[in-house]
């Protein structure tokens, strides 16, 4: 095709700009024709001189890939947000389905519905894409030369070409950000073009007039300051042929090593890779010009984390907050490895307050982006390497302010590990787990004398009624009960701890001398939650505790594990008892998810997830100060004191009856 003589005087990226304006403007004038000639409506009705023409080609063409095209086209250019993946994937697809269809003709295509003028617009997007991002790769090859002849030519085409970017719609604003990220290669190659022009041969007359004419310029300058370049000074008669050249906004990157100091930015940076937390705080707000800011790829931001000096990070935060446009902090940045920021943080050697609150900002601006759920090479998330360095403070921080991270625990990384399994094998190494009770362990209380007669009411989950149980008054004098006794009264058993007349009778038929034949699980804590409620004998509690303690091995059993680790203080479990039921609780994942079938069972899962870590705290404080005195007596499975103060009633104890065995009975294996 021969140009026009007025295409060929302009630049290379207006040459395309102006023939793909004619032929839009082309096209805009067949649809106007057909429009007159009442050949634009739907489905495709054309005029008598073309119908025959437009028959012939709905016979052979399939209307439903080109209407599923269009419609697919008009979701992406109405989209608020238009992205370029999605312009490349219809403009690809349109170009394979025309193939497809073997029609090449401008008019032919109009017959059959094919959204000509749309995808027009794709491709002018992507052409003004594609010409900024071979500016770019053209910037970086200058900056690899020896010298940048030509560099101001080159400098004025990235000016007109971000001109043409930054004129689109709000629509294209991640297309934008995308072009806007070059702001510091740009302001990089300016202070090269700069440093080049301050040579004093001959060679270098032709460059130093033309960047003095590109700074010249306020259109071309209020362009690129618009990028977020930042331009070297103009030469003065007075300077002579001295120029003083900024530091470049990208370290690293253009900077010409000689006899002058090192900018604010580059002391600011030895400062993070020192960790020099002093002096780098009183240069960050006059080295810093934005929170993306950095060497290596990696941004001043994740750098002072990496380097430990998160007051440091946090004052970027403040001078350049994420929702601060492109000067903001990039919470979405990743290193090498596909570490989040939240990854880096939770390495941390020494978790502090102020790594929480950076934790607490990052999660406050991510929590539902999907960037707080990514995992690394490794397939882990920031819940797996802090579950790594055994830090469960961040973990219950994390899941108060995002319960929803609470499924994360229970995620298989490449390894097969998930953070619970993680914790249980730190468990292991701190103190080892104790093993299950022997039945042994179990033995019934001395048979009480005769006496009055009194009778428990309990309202039972199974039959839906109210049972009563009698009893020999004697059994119950140590009870809370112990003021009521009276011949024939009837004592009413609270249903916030106990809806099992099984478990009731049972703990009656232990006090009267026989032994306890339980194994269900849910009656077992139900029976322990009574028994510590109204401070029955101490046999019983131990009793209780030792064949609940067993009843664990059972999988059936596992929902009551999130129960019991919510409740084993106020149970009055001892260290290693407690240990243990931590230690079940890490390694069934069966346990979290029985706790999650409800309205608000990532509230429940959460909270679950939240006790185990408590657990957690405590159990390592423990067996660090036992390691730390060897003396230190053991109190063995024989238990401690059940706290009154604090009883399972005050706890969030879920005693729904039948249906929660109907959702333990699919958990036993088959």
């Amino acid at each position: 095709m021969i140009e026009d003589p007025p295409c060929k005087k302009l630049p290379k990226p207006q040459q395309l700009a102006c023939r793909l304006q004619r032929s839009i403007d082309c096209m805009d004038a067949s649809l106007k024709c057909a429009e007159k000639a009442g050949t634009a409506k739907i489905p495709f009705a054309v005029s008598d001189g073309t119908a025959g023409l437009q028959q012939e080609l709905l016979k052979r063409v399939d209307v439903s890939k080109v209407q599923a095209l269009q419609t697919q086209v008009q979701v992406v250019l109405r989209a608020e947000m238009i992205r370029l993946a999605d312009l490349r994937h219809v403009t690809q697809w349109s170009k394979d389905l025309q193939k497809q269809l073997h029609i090449d003709h401008a008019d032919r295509l109009v017959h059959v519905g094919w959204p000509c003028k749309e995808l027009a617009r794709c491709e002018h997007v992507l052409r003004m894409v594609d010409a900024w991002d071979a500016l770019l790769a053209q910037v970086q090859e200058r900056m690899k030369a020896p010298n940048t002849m030509g560099g101001p030519i080159l400098l004025k085409q990235l000016a007109e070409a971000w001109a043409a970017i930054s004129k689109l719609d709000k629509a294209y604003k991640e297309i934008q950000d995308r072009a806007r990220s070059a702001a510091g290669l740009v302001t990089a190659f300016a202070d090269r073009l700069a440093a080049d022009a301050r040579r004093g041969e001959p060679t270098f007359l032709g460059l130093r007039q033309g960047l003095a004419a590109v700074l010249c310029d306020q259109k071309l300058c209020c362009i690129l300051e618009n990028l977020g370049a930042e331009l070297p000074p103009l030469e003065s008669k007075s300077q002579g042929q001295s120029m003083e050249v900024r530091a470049p906004r990208v370290p690293g990157v253009g900077y010409e090593e000689g006899t002058k100091e090192p900018s604010k930015k580059d002391a600011f940076l030895q400062c993070l890779e020192r960790g020099e937390e002093v002096q780098a705080m009183l240069l960050v707000e006059e080295a810093l010009n934005s929170g993306r800011d950095g060497r290596k790829g990696l941004s001043v931001f994740l750098l002072s984390i990496l380097h430990g000096l998160p007051a440091v990070a946090l004052r970027i935060w403040e001078l350049f907050p994420p929702d601060g446009g492109c000067r903001g902090v990039d919470t979405s940045e990743t290193t090498a490895s596909g570490d989040t920021l939240m990854h880096v943080i939770c390495r941390a050697k020494k978790f502090d307050s102020l790594h929480a609150e950076l934790v607490s900002k990052l999660l406050s601006s991510t929590s539902e982006a999907p960037i707080i759920g990514q995992k690394n090479d490794a397939g882990q998330t920031f819940l797996h390497v802090a579950a790594a360095r055994l830090n469960c403070r961040v973990l219950a921080q994390c899941l108060t302010i995002v319960p929803n991270l609470v499924t994360g625990v229970v995620a298989l990384d490449s390894a097969g590990q998930t953070p619970l399994s993680i914790l249980a094998r730190h468990l292991q190494c701190l103190g080892g787990v104790p093993p299950t009770p022997s039945r042994d362990e179990v033995r019934a209380a001395s048979k009480p004398v005769g006496g009055a007669e009194v009778a428990l009411e309990v309202e039972d989950e199974v039959s839906g009624k109210l049972v009563r149980i009698k009893c020999k008054a004697s059994i119950l004098k140590g009870s809370t009960w112990a003021t009521d006794l009276r011949e024939g009264c009837c004592l009413k058993v609270d249903s916030a701890c106990c809806r099992s007349a099984c478990a009731v009778r049972a703990a009656m038929l232990f006090l009267d001398g026989q032994p306890l034949a339980i194994s269900d699980g849910r009656t077992l804590w139900q029976l322990l939650s009574f028994t510590v409620q109204y401070r029955l004998p101490g046999d019983l509690r131990r009793a209780s505790i030792s064949a609940l303690l067993r009843s664990l091995e059972d999988p059936i059993n596992a929902p009551v594990l999130p129960m019991l680790i919510r409740g084993a203080q106020a149970a009055g479990l001892c260290e290693e008892q407690r240990r243990y039921v931590l230690f079940k609780m890490l390694t069934t994942p069966d346990a979290l998810a029985s706790a999650g079938h409800s309205n608000d069972g990532l509230q429940r899962q959460a909270k679950v997830v939240q006790a185990v870590l408590s657990e957690m705290e405590h159990q390592i404080r423990q067996m660090k100060s036992r390691s730390a005195n060897v003396n230190h007596p053991d109190e063995g499975l024989g238990g401690v004191d059940a706290s009154t103060r604090r009883t399972p009633r005050a706890l969030d104890v879920p005693l729904r009856g039948p249906e929660m065995r109907q959702e333990t009975s699919r958990l036993q294996p088959a």
